[in-house]
């Protein structure tokens, strides 16, 4: 009897011990889960420029508060240096990517995300050939940017510059891929032209638009650019490469320091153009503020982390529209840059990791909060 006893108080302390141990195994493992870091992938053109080094130093700067860990690409020039790169990274254990560049096709790139569990936001809103690449893929969720208000954004731009002047002038305007069927610049030069039509015909003048379409790095351009800036227009209006043509005019100025055109810029917020701006070489900036990067964050933190259902089948892929901020002071752009449009704070209540009953309504509305940053 009192062999069984003993038996069976053995047989109670051992299991006890087994059920503790499970439990303290089961619980680390809780925990590594809870704890563990998060990778995800910054997939650029250029690390150095200067726009995308803002958007860098900013997602990397709150990196500790997510427990993230951001990978920076190199300088992705090709679609298949982008394929060995994703693949690398779904190698390492990334879980999703902000993508600022696509060089791949749409279909195989897709393809690599669906095949490697990967989710992907892209900075800049989706237009309809991009959805069209990505449709039944639940691993993209969309993308946030100006990609839709490309020509408001250039019309309110040139409609600021002109607004100062008066009388007949002349007009240079670079048009970049316009004539190539790049829609964007398309856009660019429609909101353009419309501007100048409307200065025309509210002051009855006959202004003088002399346009240039093409880039910087095709033969003969930078001549050809050269040569109509040398007619010293009044105005210069540029849809890309904004310091190439500063630094034309700044060339004729060496010579004639009585020129003094208007120039008006599309282009990415860096830390040379408040010096630009101060120093009188531009006077109207259009461009949106980088730091929207911290939505793209938001919407991709939210699936990596197992909450992909926060974005809406009715919503999903996202397509977030940004405004271009018109900026004609160097305070502006200095506001842009300096400023925290969104904190830690305003980043994690839309998360619903940190934030259980953060809704969707929620976050749209920290989109649009980038629309009136300057009030």
């Amino acid at each position: 009897m009192k062999k069984t006893w003993k038996k069976a108080l053995a047989g109670i302390l051992c299991l006890t011990l087994l059920l503790g141990a499970a439990t303290l195994i089961t619980g680390c493992k809780t925990s590594e889960t809870e704890d563990k870091t998060v990778k995800i992938g910054l997939l650029v053109s250029d690390p150095t420029e200067g726009q995308q080094k803002i958007i860098d130093d900013y997602l990397t700067s709150i990196a500790t508060d997510f427990n993230v860990e951001f990978l920076i690409s190199e300088s992705i020039v090709s679609a298949e240096q982008e394929k060995t790169t994703l693949e690398n990274w779904a190698t390492a254990g990334v879980a999703g990517v902000i993508s600022f560049v696509d060089k791949m096709d749409l279909e195989a790139k897709s393809k690599l995300f669906k095949d490697n569990k990967m989710y992907n936001v892209q900075f800049g809103a989706p237009n309809d050939t991009e959805l069209a690449g990505w449709e039944g893929n639940s691993y993209f969720l969309g993308g946030i940017g100006q990609q839709a208000n490309e020509e408001q954004g250039a019309y309110e731009m040139t409609k600021k510059l002109l607004s100062g002047k008066s009388g007949n002038i002349s007009i240079f305007v670079a048009t970049g891929g316009n004539q190539m069927g790049i829609q964007m610049f398309i856009d660019r030069t429609t909101g353009i032209d419309k501007a100048i039509s409307e200065y025309n015909a509210i002051s009855g003048n006959s202004s003088v638009v002399e346009k240039v379409a093409g880039f910087p790095n095709m033969d003969g351009y930078v001549a050809t650019v050269a040569s109509k800036l040398a007619a010293k227009p009044d105005v210069v209006i540029t849809t890309m490469a904004g310091e190439l043509f500063v630094g034309q005019v700044s060339g004729i100025q060496a010579n004639d320091s009585t020129y003094a055109p208007i120039i008006a810029v599309i282009g990415s917020i860096d830390n040379t153009l408040p010096g630009m701006v101060l120093g009188g070489k531009i006077q109207v900036i259009a461009a949106i503020n980088p730091k929207i990067a911290a939505m793209s964050f938001a919407l991709l933190y939210n699936a990596v982390t197992g909450h992909e259902s926060f974005v809406p089948t009715s919503s999903s892929p996202y397509k977030g529209n940004i405004n271009y901020l018109v900026l004609s002071s160097a305070d502006d752009v200095n506001k842009v840059i300096n400023d925290n449009l969104y904190t830690v704070d305003d980043i994690k209540s839309v998360c619903v990791k940190y934030t259980s009953d953060a809704k969707f309504e929620d976050f749209t509305a920290l989109v649009e909060k980038a629309n009136s940053q300057l009030g």
